[in-house]
């Protein structure tokens, strides 16, 4: 019961129903309310003075019907709303009138306006859903990881959620909490408590993963790429009908959205650097100066042959280092082997810097090389001491490395240009045959 304070003031002016009163006496309030004004119920008011008394016609309409009004009698009272009751008891019948009759159960309570609704249940009070439609064309069964795949009517459709890729896996949105037919709505568990499972083929606590074998389905196995990893949640109870587990969904990231990284356009041996201009990872190709020292990038041609009676110079290959590849104190070593079909004649093998042309180039090669001999090993090593000048030092014998026979020399070069190595031989029989074996080029950066 609601209960109104004791003091409830009754000491005003005369109602708005003149014949409510007060009056000062009974007979007063008789002939102020004559025969054809009054009605079963109608309470009045006496005041002579010495405080406020209830009376009313409560089975009868004649004079001596009027009786005095005990509290919390019943009857009929003319207080059609809160804001016409006249009297403590008729404002608190109408208050009782309108809260202390049940018209629910202990499981529901009233609503804002008096409709009696029934409380979440236990698994709703701590579980976060959502209604969701089911368009597969099959029932989603309870249990089954789904991820957004459309809209209708207002509601979010949903496909079974599969880690082989990022459409099927990066919007995974819960877990059906129940099974919803095909073209019904449902709800999903986004987060917290999910009872009722077959977890008999996991263990209590294991962190649970979105499958990539199985749509829809959960495994304790992480998954690495090319698989994207989506976190499910963890057991809380292994069971085989009355399991459990607790829902916080956490998709993963392609490397290329993590918010520090820029790289939406990679290509092949790309590397991921920092930039602290942009205060960004970021993807570029591979530059010498990102190379640790010793690293020795290094490639084999293939096998030119020079023969016939051609005993000018020929230009069998150019090794070329790209634009703006070398930086100061870079070292440059150049290999190259030679074999000759026969040991007659001379031959005099050559490496010169500058471009697929011969002369005027400078020319690094050992002396003459006289009859028997099968092949030569020939190398060149260079020092870039500044950004505009490389320093050579040849070095050959015919038997193999050893004192060179050109000059070292200091040689002006522009870094924004590719630099070329020509490997030339020239004969002196021109029935024997020159073959170049292989050539190679490594860079040692300091």
């Amino acid at each position: 019961m609601i209960n109104l304070t004791d003091n409830f003031n009754l000491n005003k002016p005369a109602h708005l129903d003149g014949r409510v009163g007060p009056w000062e006496s009974t007979g007063d309030a008789i002939i102020g309310v004559p025969f054809d004004k009054r009605e079963i119920g109608l309470t009045i008011v006496v005041d002579n003075g010495s405080g406020a008394v209830e009376y009313w016609w409560k089975s009868g309409l004649a004079d001596g019907d009027l009786e005095l009004k005990s509290s919390g009698g019943g009857g009929s009272f003319n207080c059609s709303d809160l804001l016409t009751c006249t009297t403590f008891t008729d404002l608190q019948t109408e208050v009782a009138g309108k809260f202390d009759i049940p018209t629910g159960t202990t499981a529901q309570y009233l609503d804002g306006v008096g409709t009696p609704t029934d409380f979440p249940t236990a698994g709703q009070s701590g579980t976060l859903v959502r209604e969701i439609r089911n368009e597969t064309g099959a029932t989603l069964t309870k249990g089954t990881a789904v991820y957004i795949s459309g809209a209708s009517g207002n509601k979010a459709v949903v496909s079974k959620a599969i880690a082989t890729g990022d459409t099927t896996s990066a919007q995974t949105f819960g877990l059906i909490q129940a099974d919803i037919p095909n073209n019904q709505n449902g709800f999903v568990v986004v987060a917290g408590d999910l009872a009722g499972l077959d977890t008999s083929a996991f263990t209590e606590g294991a962190q649970l993963y979105l499958s990539s074998t199985t749509a829809g389905a959960l495994t304790m196995v992480k998954q690495y790429a090319p698989n994207h990893l989506v976190y499910i949640g963890i057991v809380t109870r292994v069971h085989a009908n009355q399991g459990s587990m607790e829902v916080a969904i956490q998709n993963g990231y392609e490397m290329d959205e993590l918010h520090n990284v820029s790289a939406q356009t990679p290509t092949n041996r790309d590397g991921l650097f920092w930039n602290s201009s942009s205060n960004l990872w970021e993807s570029r190709a591979i530059a010498p100066a990102d190379l640790p020292k010793s690293i020795r990038p290094s490639v084999r041609f293939l096998t030119p042959v020079l023969s016939g009676n051609q005993t000018t110079e020929q230009v069998l290959t150019t090794i070329s280092i790209p634009a703006n590849t070398l930086v100061v104190n870079d070292i440059i070593k150049i290999g190259v082997v030679w074999s000759f079909s026969s040991n007659a004649g001379t031959k005099t093998p050559r490496v010169r810097l500058g471009n697929n042309t011969i002369t005027g180039n400078q020319v690094y090669s050992p002396a003459s090389i006289s009859a028997s001999v099968n092949s030569v090993q020939m190398e060149v090593l260079a020092i870039l001491t500044s950004s505009t000048n490389l320093k050579l030092f040849p070095s050959a014998t015919s038997s193999g490395y050893g004192t060179g026979t050109g000059a070292v020399t200091n040689n002006t070069i522009n870094l924004s240009n590719a630099i070329d190595f020509s490997i030339n031989i020239q004969k002196t029989t021109g029935t024997d045959t020159a073959s170049l074996e292989f050539a190679y080029i490594e860079i040692l950066t300091s």
